[in-house]
């Protein structure tokens, strides 16, 4: 959830404002998973005194708002204690979770004054109605995998499909769904599917289709990593980002770091399939073998 200034028609307390001064408002969240659900612990902080007292009029009160982009799941949490907690199941959450902490009004106030106003508002009063944003802090992210993620290994992130163009390409490929799909031409695609059932070959096929596939996106994540782009705010929300990000942190790799993605994108390629081009080649002399 992203919250705009602008649209404050009174003063907040923000750290992106200066509508307070000489106080301030912070939410530390700390999610932990506990069996089938992520439990998140909240711990708030307000230094304003007349913040302080309305909550404990009742007056105000603590929020914590939820929501995940990729199951589009999102809810709000109300306390009026320090510290509080709340779950959400598992399934509920993939990849990115994106939380907000507010100070909300509990009620209408006719005449919201305090005495930590910048002196702009010297004088005056608000009219706040119930839900009000008064205070809110720094949006927090967290990367949350479902408990058996389904595309957790490397192989399992692609999809080899075909290509419905006109005219298309021998192989292309295609980032922007949950999985890496590798597109071939339709009279491709019908031998691969041949091809594919005999196992002996699916290490020559990794080599023909996958590594060239990895390679491809390696390089645009660097080439990313070298226009000073977040990787992570751009690839983030994408699973088979999640899993290659993951793996390579296995690797003491980072795709965030331009210093360290110092391999060459074929090279990560191999390891990260488990260097299958051996193996294909001796795939490769038993067809030869077999022939003669």
């Amino acid at each position: 959830m992203q919250v705009n200034y602008r649209s404050f028609p009174h003063p907040v307390l923000a750290p992106f404002l200066d509508d307070l001064v000489e106080c301030d408002f912070q939410c530390s969240i700390a999610p932990r998973r506990e069996g089938h659900q992520h439990n998140f612990e909240v711990k708030a902080r307000v230094s304003n005194h007349r913040l302080e007292a309305s909550m404990r009029a009742g007056l105000c009160s603590y929020a914590v708002h939820l929501e995940c982009p990729a199951t589009r799941y999102r809810n709000i949490w109300k306390f009026s204690e320090d510290q509080f907690s709340f779950k959400v199941d598992n399934d509920q959450l993939d990849g990115r979770v994106e939380v907000s902490c507010f100070i909300l009004a509990a009620q209408d106030m006719v005449s919201y004054t305090n005495e930590a106003f910048h002196e702009d508002y010297e004088g005056a009063s608000f009219s706040i109605r119930e839900g009000d944003i008064l205070a809110v802090d720094e949006s927090k992210k967290f990367f949350l995998e479902r408990e058996q993620d389904p595309l957790r290994y490397i192989p399992s992130i692609f999809t080899i499909t075909w290509n419905a163009m006109e005219e298309p390409p021998a192989m292309d490929v295609d980032t922007t769904g949950d999985k890496i799909v590798v597109k071939l031409r339709p009279d491709a695609y019908q031998k691969y599917l041949v091809l594919k059932q005999d196992l002996a070959l699916r290490p020559l096929l990794n080599s023909l289709l996958v590594i060239p596939a990895l390679v491809c996106v390696l390089g645009d994540i660097y080439r990313a990593t070298l226009s000073n782009t977040d990787v992570l705010d751009e690839y983030q929300d994408k699973r088979w980002f999640r899993v290659l990000y993951k793996r390579l942190a296995e690797m003491n790799i980072s795709l965030s770091s331009e210093t360290e993605f110092d391999d060459s994108s074929l090279n990560l390629a191999s390891r990260l399939v488990g260097d299958s081009l051996p193996e294909g080649i001796e795939a490769l002399e038993r067809l030869a073998t077999s022939e003669e």
